[in-house]
């Protein structure tokens, strides 16, 4: 469901960490106590709370936990449930992971970063 609802809104996932590790090389790196991480990028505030909906359903649903984060489109990634944790209050910082560095980010700067509309048609 979450994919079928992500390509719905234009929103593309990928997975990172012991998961991807399994596909990439056939081997076990997961336990049971692993969690699935995702990265999401977005490019709109639109798809943006489609994004942090989703992934909170989800994470209500799996046997699992899911962790990862949403990449702004100037190339810094914060975890989802810190973003979803200060959507009322989004002057506050964020730890951003960027291409070379790490930084304390105002969320408003990255969501300032967000076109108010993407629309791919």
């Amino acid at each position: 469901m979450l994919a079928e609802r992500a390509q719905a809104g234009a929103i593309t996932f990928g997975v990172y960490g012991s998961l991807a590790w399994e596909v990439i090389s056939g081997e076990s790196y997961r336990h049971q106590a692993s969690d699935i991480d995702l990265i999401c990028e977005i490019a709109s505030k639109r798809q943006l709370m489609i994004a942090l909906g989703e992934l909170a359903l989800a994470a209500d649903r799996l046997p699992c936990r899911l962790d990862g984060e949403i990449r702004f489109p100037d190339g810094n990634a914060v975890a989802w449930r810190e973003v979803l944790a200060h959507l009322q209050t989004p002057e506050m910082p964020v730890l951003a992971k960027g291409q070379r560095d790490v930084a304390l980010l105002p969320l408003v700067r990255l969501i300032e970063t967000l076109s108010p509309e993407h629309r791919d048609d």
